[in-house]
């Protein structure tokens, strides 16, 4: 500094440059210990619980409506929207949810053409998927011709086909028409039969069966075999489906072809 400057200028530049290098700290305020009670620590920690039970909730819903959307697109409006109140499916359901054993939830859906076999078992998987029970991966459903025929008919890819059909990720399987696949050789007919029901029955999966074949029931509540099912998938794979199914298994939708009246329906919506 030169003696050109005044002291009072000198002071104002000092306290300037005192003022720059003087850190600055954020005024945080006054802190304060603050005690929460062991009854405030709880109702906070309840209410912390209650919002991630709401969280998982919505985020459970929000799972389960995009797997009724691919559901849906799978099989279509009028089998994704199937319902039924049959009682004996309904007590299926309660048992998976519980956990009761699933050879207790596998069905046989019997009856002539067109009394609603197929859409009753599409209602008992609608209801598993709207339950949140099982995701549309986890289920097998197809026609006994494209599921057990191609396979029974794969040549050398047989077992391939076969390690795919039995995959882990599959727990539910659903084959339809069984009795109606066209099959050249029935000692594979019989082979893939058994191969698929002893791996339903062996790892407790669910097993839903419709059929034209007859039944009736014993006096044990069990059913037999009153046609030629027994025949056509071999004496040891009827067994297994028996004793799978058990007494309460077998149903029979009704008594009247409502085809006719389904197609009228649907043309009379689509003429609206």
């Amino acid at each position: 500094m030169t003696d050109n400057v005044s002291h009072e200028e000198r002071q104002a530049i000092l306290d300037a440059m005192a003022k720059r290098r003087k850190p600055t700290m954020p005024n945080f305020g006054e802190r304060v210990k603050k005690e929460v009670s062991q009854e405030a620590y709880q109702e906070a920690l309840i209410a912390e619980m209650k919002r991630d039970q709401a969280d998982a909730a919505r985020k459970r819903e929000e799972r389960i409506t995009n797997y009724m959307k691919s559901w849906k697109k799978q099989v279509g409006e009028r089998f994704g929207s199937a319902t039924t109140e049959n009682p004996l499916i309904l007590n299926k359901i309660e048992r998976v949810k519980k956990g009761q054993g699933d050879h207790r939830t596998s069905l046989v859906l019997a009856g002539d053409i067109g009394i609603g076999k197929t859409y009753t078992a599409y209602a008992y998987l609608n209801a598993l998927i709207k339950e949140g029970l099982y995701n549309p991966a986890e289920i097998v459903h197809n026609t006994e011709a494209s599921v057990l025929g191609r396979i029974a008919s794969g040549g050398f890819k047989r077992d391939e086909m076969f390690v795919q059909l039995t995959s882990p990720m599959h727990k539910v399987f659903f084959i339809d028409d069984v009795g109606q696949a066209y099959y050249s050789d029935e000692t594979k007919r019989h082979s893939v039969w058994f191969e698929l029901i002893n791996h339903i029955y062996t790892n407790d999966l669910i097993l839903i069966l419709t059929t034209n074949k007859k039944f009736a029931v014993d006096a044990r509540g069990h059913f037999s075999n009153a046609d030629s099912l027994k025949h056509w998938m071999g004496d040891a794979a009827f067994d297994r489906v028996r004793n799978i199914v058990g007494g309460d298994g077998l149903i029979v939708p009704g008594k009247v072809n409502r085809r006719p009246q389904v197609l009228q329906e649907r043309d009379a919506k689509h003429d609206n």
